[in-house]
């Protein structure tokens, strides 16, 4: 890949796999919400609102814990090892949390989910960013695909709720384990985004003449 062609930053796929990675996180965690009481009541056996609520609260908490301990780990770990192998790694932790999540028959492994889902977090959209910034040509360039970075992340956050508040009213009329469903999409999200990073992320973590060709051959 010639200088010229790396001037011009990442490829859209690449870019495109990116702002999937950031929607899929901000979806998942958006469609958990307004279903986590009843997967806290149906998994502990609790039926009391106040114990309920409690758990809800510290459950999310978990998750933004996790988030902003592991962040700065992360981020450097990222320095080291690039970017790729981060993103990777956080996108098939964060499926995983999901699937844990769906299946988990009590408290503890709910708990669980929710720790790893926030430390998975940690690994994809603010290492993604860092990804964009790393390849920018220009300020300007940078400063756009953060903004789609950044819009991506909204949208998930508010077609989450409406996903989740809709399951909500269903899953009261069908069995609790459809309580799930929902999850299968953004577990595709993430996967699918894993697999076009792995193959289209930059192995070094920025451009140099030295290695010139990190990037596979973009398509017209």
């Amino acid at each position: 890949m010639s200088d010229s062609v790396s001037n011009r930053g990442l490829p859209l796929t690449t870019r495109g796999a990116l702002v999937l990675a950031a929607f899929a996180t901000a979806l998942a965690f958006s469609i958990i919400l307004p279903n986590l009481p009843s997967r806290i009541a149906a998994g502990s056996g609790f039926d009391d609102p106040a114990t309920i609520s409690r758990h809800t609260g510290l459950m999310t908490a978990a998750y933004t814990a996790a988030i902003f301990v592991s962040a700065p780990f992360l981020g450097r770990i990222s320095d080291g090892w690039g970017r790729r192998p981060v993103l990777i790694l956080g996108l098939a932790g964060f499926s995983t949390s999901l699937m844990l999540f769906e299946l988990a028959g009590d408290l503890l492994l709910l708990y669980t989910a929710r720790a790893l889902a926030g430390v998975s977090a940690a690994a994809i959209t603010p290492v993604a960013l860092a990804t964009v910034g790393d390849w920018s040509p220009d300020d300007g360039w940078r400063a756009r695909r953060f903004a789609w970075i950044g819009a991506a992340t909204m949208i998930g956050f508010m077609v989450g709720p409406l996903l989740g508040g809709t399951l909500s009213i269903l899953s009261s009329k069908q069995a609790q384990l459809e309580a799930g469903a929902p999850l299968f999409w953004p577990i595709v999200l993430a996967l699918v985004s894993a697999c076009v990073i792995a193959r289209t992320v930059p192995v070094s973590k920025r451009p140099s003449s030295s290695h010139a060709n990190a990037y596979p051959p973009r398509s017209r």
